[in-house]
């Protein structure tokens, strides 16, 4: 359970650009560069310091605002999670993560932020964090068969 609250901070920070949260930064730009891929995110000087290029999966403010109204309107049964409405911050346009328990991190990872990104982030962003999503609820099945191992195998080789 904590390890999939540390894995939804830091994807959802990083989607969202949120301070402190997102994995999107000078380091992991370097890493970039020293591997030799993805040209166009490498660090850029310029006057004022170094710029970091915007990546696909950086929400713009049109964007958080359409995730955070989603998240804000989310009703569950009563006792299923906690009420979204009070984790997200409309102002800021960030979830609360210092209020979040593991639960609504395993609410949001497996039922939530699939259908909240569909139609808001690039579809290969999309696809990528719905993969991740799956993954997760497959494998916090009480019986999971040999065709579903077989088939998470399969999608991540």
């Amino acid at each position: 359970m904590h390890l999939k609250k540390n894995i939804c901070e830091s994807l959802v920070g990083t989607i969202m650009n949120t301070k402190g949260k997102r994995k999107d930064h000078e380091n992991a730009r370097a890493d970039l560069e020293e591997m030799g891929i993805r040209l166009e995110l490498y660090v850029e000087e310029a006057e004022n310091g170094k710029v970091l290029p915007v990546a696909a999966t950086t929400m713009s403010k049109k964007e958080k605002k359409e995730l955070c109204q989603f998240l804000h309107s989310v009703k569950f049964p009563s006792g299923y999670s906690s009420n979204f409405a009070r984790l997200v911050s409309m102002k800021e346009l960030k979830l609360n993560f210092a209020m979040m328990k593991s639960h609504d991190c395993h609410v949001l990872m497996t039922s939530v932020l699939p259908v909240a990104i569909r139609n808001v982030l690039p579809v290969k962003v999309c696809e990528t964090v719905m993969s991740l999503c799956f993954l997760f609820n497959d494998i916090e099945q009480k019986v999971i068969d040999d065709k579903l191992l077989t088939d998470l195998d399969r999608r991540l080789h």
